[in-house]
C-alpha cells in the first residue's frame, strides 16, 4: 500500500500518421496514476500504467491518446482500494486491486470473484 504498482499495459496501433502519438492522463484521480511513456512512435507501441495510493474507494482516470490528423481516443482506468477487511479475513493482506473488465468493476483474488464493494459473487 502506498507503493507504485504497475496495473497493466496497453498496446496502441497506428497507421498513416506523420507525427508521434501523445499520451496523457485526465480525470478526477489522474494524479494517482502514471504512464511509462508520454509519446509513442507514429507506428504505435506499448506503454504501462501504474497506480500509487492507499485511500479506500474507487479511483478513476483516463489515458488520452492523440495524434495529429487522427481522432482522439480515451482509455478508462479504474482501481479499487480496499481496507484489509474489505474482502475477507483470510485475504486481509490485499489492499489495492485492479478492477475494470468490460466496463464492470470486478476483483478476482485466489479464485474468488468480488464486486466493487467487496461482496463475494456466486
Amino acid at each position: 500500500v502506498g507503493e507504485k504498482k504497475v496495473i497493466g499495459s496497453v498496446s496502441v496501433s497506428a497507421q498513416n500518421l506523420t507525427d508521434s502519438v501523445s499520451l496523457s492522463l485526465t480525470g478526477a484521480n489522474h494524479n494517482r496514476f502514471s504512464l511509462s511513456a508520454n509519446t509513442l512512435p507514429k507506428e504505435g507501441g506499448v506503454f504501462s500504467v501504474s497506480f500509487e495510493g492507499e485511500e479506500a474507494g474507487v479511483h478513476l482516470a483516463a489515458v488520452t491518446v492523440s495524434a495529429k490528423g487522427a481522432p482522439t481516443r480515451y482509455i478508462p482506468l479504474a482501481v479499487l482500494c480496499l481496507t484489509p477487511e474489505g474482502i475477507d479475513e483470510k485475504q486481509g493482506d490485499v489492499r489495492c486491486t485492479k478492477v475494470i473488465r468490460d466496463g464492470q468493476f470486478l476483483i478476482i483474488r485466489h479464485g474468488k470473484m468480488y464486486n466493487a464493494t467487496g461482496a463475494l459473487l456466486k
